[in-house]
């Protein structure tokens, strides 16, 4: 949306600066126009060629992975055209509940660059990595080119793993507060037992035979 509307301001401000010099003659006017559309030329044909001998790929480490653990990929672009290339965006249309980080990146002429994008899981499911979109474009943001590499990627997340020790440690928290309570219930019974045989009964004293 902001390219266009940005084309449509330069449509919009040719079309005046073209009327205005044909209605007034004004030199200056004319020169306007006619350094707006070398302008105009220049930003295409760099556009244009702005994918030029661009080679890009990604591969997903551990595709299969648990909640909790990093996503890993590893992204490599490659010029191999003569020319440097200022600006080139890659990143992937995903339905993870956290994408993997884009990046923008130059690349001199015959160069390459790589590097290795992480992610930390927090849901588990499947999931689809989109094939990956490299971009480029004009300086003056004018006009684009975009590209589309590879395929989909399916992405598998487990339930968290819990090891069984730490499982069991945590059984035995929960259930240690509930024993000592009943330890203590017991002890408290059996006193109330005890007090009450050692108690005497004034009624029996009564029944005694003399």
């Amino acid at each position: 949306m902001r390219g266009l509307s940005r084309q449509l301001r330069i449509v919009f401000l040719g079309t005046v600066l073209v009327v205005a010099a044909f209605s007034t003659g004004i030199d200056f006017l004319f020169f306007l126009v006619y350094l707006l559309a070398a302008l105009l030329l220049g930003s295409w044909y760099f556009a244009r060629r702005g994918l030029t001998g661009v080679r890009a790929d990604y591969r997903v480490m551990n595709p299969r992975t648990h909640v909790g653990e990093l996503l890993q990929a590893i992204y490599r672009v490659e010029n191999r055209d003569r020319w440097g290339k200022p600006w080139i965006e890659l990143w992937n249309e995903s339905d993870l509940p956290v994408s993997l980080p884009g990046r923008v990146v130059g690349v001199l002429g015959g160069g390459s660059r790589q590097w290795l994008a992480k992610v930390t899981l927090t849901r588990r499911g499947s999931y689809r990595l989109g094939p990956l979109r490299v971009r480029t474009g004009d300086p003056f943001g004018f006009f684009g080119s975009e590209m589309v590499v590879g395929q989909a990627t399916g992405v598998v997340v487990f339930p968290e793993v819990v090891p069984l020790a730490a499982l069991a440690n945590r059984r035995h928290h929960a259930r240690a507060p509930a024993i000592r309570g009943v330890v203590a219930g017991g002890q408290h019974r059996a006193s109330i037992r005890l007090r009450r045989r050692l108690q005497p009964d004034p009624l029996a004293l009564d029944r005694a035979p003399w």
